[in-house]
């Protein structure tokens, strides 16, 4: 059964040699790693070509963007624990990219759910006042 214990030690974090990767575990970041990016890339491109609306393109591009940089950065860090390089391979890099990743999340959730109804709103009432202006043209 796999131990979750040393997860919540900070010896285990932060120790200054940690042991080194796995080949299966690095196996399986390098795949998780490279499905990000390549995923970030796809959601870019085929969003570019499927939607039109400002918003829903934005908010897929900002999704893109966030799968590749994480995609990306994780590979780095890979790169450095399976060359053990002692400060870059750190756990705590790890820590790091997860709780970015989750901060990048609540971004991108709030712009969603929060700066697009509201922008939606204001260009809908700039709209319905300029049609009342002489010159202006729907």
């Amino acid at each position: 059964m796999f131990d979750l214990r040393p997860l919540v030690r900070p010896d285990f974090w932060f120790a200054s040699h940690p042991t080194s990767l796995m080949s299966s575990s690095s196996r399986v970041l390098l795949l998780f790693f490279t499905l990000l990016l390549v995923i970030g890339a796809v959601v870019r491109l085929v969003s570019r070509k499927r939607f039109t609306d400002r918003y829903v393109l934005e908010a897929y591009g900002r999704v893109g963007r966030m799968l590749s940089t994480m995609g990306f950065l994780g590979l780095v860090w890979l790169f450095f624990a399976v060359e053990q390089v002692t400060f870059l391979q750190a756990r705590y890099w790890a820590l790091v990219w997860f709780i970015g990743f989750i901060v990048w999340v609540i971004f991108i959730w709030k712009y969603v759910f929060q700066t697009v109804p509201a922008e939606r709103e204001r260009h809908h009432q700039d709209r319905e006042r300029m049609k009342y202006f002489p010159g202006h043209r729907h």
